[in-house]
């Protein structure tokens, strides 16, 4: 049966409808529109306001359009919190392992490296790597005579330990005369383990603990800590290993006559001159800062190698006669007041920066280093302690003086004599540059930019 189109249910065609937006859309006009002329302006299509009050909106779909955004919310919230649920999980599961590796010793990690001012003396890790550990059941064995309960590295330390002090230590001697005597041994008989040797030790284990300072002869500044304070303890010395507040160095604090002082065998090796012996808080402060509310104070002076050799000058115009002396004698520490007080202190610091100089370059002195620092004696006088580390000729290789002599002819017969290579005025010539030539060469570079 066909349908009557009529005006009421007439239906457009495709073809038919008009898209109001198009660029060139043909409105069909109002019944009661005026006619156009050509220079009339097409009006615009009349636009429905889908959010005025009155709007007939399509009720149905904007509802289904609102839930389906609703929906998208939930489902990216719940997202997120799956994803952080997750990270959660993998974090504490990785913590997790993480103790668990520690605990079974797979995971060679220390937080102590991390941590300042550890209030303990032993089972402190320094640098990272090196650790401080007690060595009292060595020292108990040996004072007891009962090595039963150590173990057989134990038995061997303690074998070495005890053939080192028979050998160094006398009958008489005072317990300043023992300490002595093993810091001389460590510092002269023992040489820094610098990541240069050409025989290294076994492990890096093996340079900071008594076993492998004294079975190799090689040792960081845990073990000069640890052996030293191995020896004073098996002969009844008081004594601790201290570290610095940021867990790099370790040395001791030894105690004589009921006072506390600082030895460093690190700092004074190989030369053993005294400048780390025996010093009172004041002096290492100069150095080093450590936890001063664990470790005891040490306030003495008596023992101080420099203040027990100090001699009395006129004023500073003496140093140089008096040092000159001291170094022809071979003198590693010399030490001295003054009976006029030192009230210019920038000419005294002026004088000593001379004698540096002096020592260092001038050929009646030889291949020196100097080093000095003002102290205070238990009266507040002020006292001038003066190091000299001796370089002497040898190249501080261990080889013979022929082999020495055989290699720098080898050397200098292609690059030249040695001294040439030290001449100032060709060193001067060669590296520095005048004020007006670094200008110069400041100034083409700039206009090279």
């Amino acid at each position: 049966m066909a349908t009557t189109v009529t005006e009421e249910n007439r239906t457009e065609t495709a073809s038919e409808r008009v898209n109001p937006y198009a660029a060139n859309a043909s409105a069909p006009a109002p019944e009661n529109a005026e006619p156009r002329t050509a220079d009339a302006p097409t009006p615009a299509p009349e636009r429905r306001n889908p959010y005025a009050a009155n709007a007939s909106l399509p009720t149905r779909g904007f509802t289904e359009i609102k839930r389906s955004n609703t929906g998208w919310k939930v489902f990216a919230v719940i997202m997120c919190l799956l994803t952080v649920f997750s990270i959660t999980l993998s974090a504490l599961s990785l913590g997790l392992q993480a103790v668990n590796l520690l605990g079974s010793g797979m995971l060679d990690f220390d937080l102590d490296f991390f941590t300042r001012d550890v209030a303990r003396e032993n089972d402190v890790t320094i640098a990272g790597e090196y650790r401080i550990r007690s060595t009292e059941q060595i020292s108990d064995a040996y004072i007891s005579g009962d090595t039963s309960g150590l173990s057989d590295r134990d038995k061997e330390t303690l074998d070495m330990a005890k053939a080192v002090l028979d050998k160094i230590i006398t009958p008489g001697m005072t317990d300043f005369e023992k300490e002595k005597a093993v810091y001389e041994w460590l510092t002269r008989e023992l040489e820094s383990d610098r990541s240069i040797l050409t025989v290294v030790p076994e492990t890096d284990e093996n340079t900071d603990n008594p076993y492998g300072v004294l079975k190799y002869g090689n040792a960081v500044c845990v073990g000069y800590a640890t052996t030293f304070r191995l020896f004073m303890q098996m002969m009844g010395i008081n004594c601790m290993v201290v570290h610095d507040s940021y867990l790099t160095h370790s040395w001791d604090l030894v105690q004589l006559d009921g006072e506390w002082y600082h030895t460093d065998c690190t700092f004074d090796s190989p030369s053993g001159n005294f400048r780390h012996f025996n010093l009172n808080d004041e002096a290492r402060l100069q150095d080093e800062d450590w936890n001063a509310d664990f470790f005891p104070a040490a306030t003495g002076t008596k023992y101080n190698y420099a203040m027990m050799n100090r001699e009395t000058l006129k004023d500073i115009y003496d140093l140089p006669a008096w040092l000159k002396a001291g170094i022809d004698e071979g003198k590693t520490v010399l030490s001295c007041g003054f009976e006029d007080d030192v009230e210019d202190e920038a000419a005294a610091e002026y004088m000593l920066s001379r004698l540096s100089e002096a020592v260092m370059w001038s050929d009646n002195a030889g291949d020196l280093y100097m080093d000095y620092l003002w102290t205070q004696d238990d009266d507040g006088e002020y006292v001038l302690c003066i190091y000299l580390e001796y370089y002497g000729e040898n190249s501080g290789y261990d080889v013979t003086d022929s082999e020495q002599e055989k290699i720098d002819e080898a050397v200098e017969e292609v690059f030249g004599e040695m001294d040439e290579w030290k001449d100032e005025e060709r060193y001067a010539d060669d590296v520095w540059k005048t004020e007006e030539e670094v200008s110069s060469i400041l100034a083409a570079a700039l206009d090279n930019m």
